[in-house]
């Protein structure tokens, strides 16, 4: 355990000496005895904070090997002698490397703890007070121009186009916006509005896929409309006879609109 260069020359020590009519030095010699064991207790946790209990006067003389030397500790201040605890005052000054680090880490401990808990509230503010990043970025992807159309008929039309047959089933944005204009047309025509409308598309478009004509497989499929083709003509409105008995080629009918384009070319790839 370190001490003091000077010790020997602090008047609590010169003190000491006098009070128990000892030679500085055989004063020096017996703090650093008692020092020491308050050293080993304070590693062991016994001495916590600088307060051994129980503790009595009596561990203090033995140590030091002199009557009186408790006493004559507390007469100058470094010593508390309290109703069956001892209490080194300033007990950081020798405290051994075992406990000083347990209080280093206590202390570190409780800057963590009070740091979380400082986050924690910064963070419920935020939240409270403005969206997160997240939140307004997704309220940023969801927003729609005017001119574009609701994302629930743009989910509805998808819900038409999973109807019709999956061999010809081509064509992604461009067969979707197909079947939006379609369900425009269909809304003016029968004067309801954009939701009853795709829902009449709906109905036509599962009756065909479910036709003779609709559901013909192998060499005939090629027959079968690509779906941007089939929406862009109205041949959602034909005659469902036509579609029991079969239909005739119609490849010189095909849809010159940029849609129906895109929608053949992706078919292609």
């Amino acid at each position: 355990m370190l001490m003091s260069r000077i010790i020997h020359e602090k008047p609590q020590v010169l003190a000491l000496a006098e009070a128990l009519r000892l030679d500085v030095f055989s004063v020096v010699g017996r703090l650093q005895r008692v020092w020491a064991w308050a050293d080993q207790l304070a590693d062991s946790a016994q001495l916590v904070d600088g307060v051994l209990r129980p503790g009595t006067a009596s561990m203090i003389d033995s140590r030091a090997d002199r009557s009186g030397f408790a006493r004559a500790m507390a007469d100058i201040g470094w010593l508390e002698l309290g109703d069956g605890f001892l209490r080194f005052p300033n007990s950081d000054d020798w405290l051994g490397r075992e406990a000083k680090k347990r209080a280093a880490h206590a202390a570190k401990m409780k800057r963590w703890r009070e740091d979380v808990t400082q986050n924690e509230s910064q963070k419920r503010h935020r939240n409270v007070t403005r969206p997160s990043l997240e939140k307004r970025r997704e309220e940023k992807s969801n927003y729609k121009t005017p001119s574009s159309p609701p994302q629930g008929d743009e989910a509805n039309a998808r819900s038409v186009l999973g109807q019709y047959p999956k061999l010809r089933r081509v064509g992604g944005k461009a067969t979707v916006r197909a079947i939006l204009r379609a369900a425009e047309a269909v809304a003016k025509e029968r004067g309801v509005d954009r939701t009853a409308a795709l829902r009449h598309l709906f109905e036509r478009t599962r009756a065909y896929a479910a036709s003779p004509a609709g559901s013909r497989t192998g060499p005939d499929a090629q027959f079968i409309p690509l779906a941007a083709t089939w929406f862009n003509q109205g041949r959602y409105d034909d005659d469902p006879a036509t579609w029991e008995v079969g239909e005739a080629p119609r490849v010189h009918q095909e849809s010159t609109s940029p849609d129906a384009i895109v929608a053949r070319l992706e078919a292609r790839s």
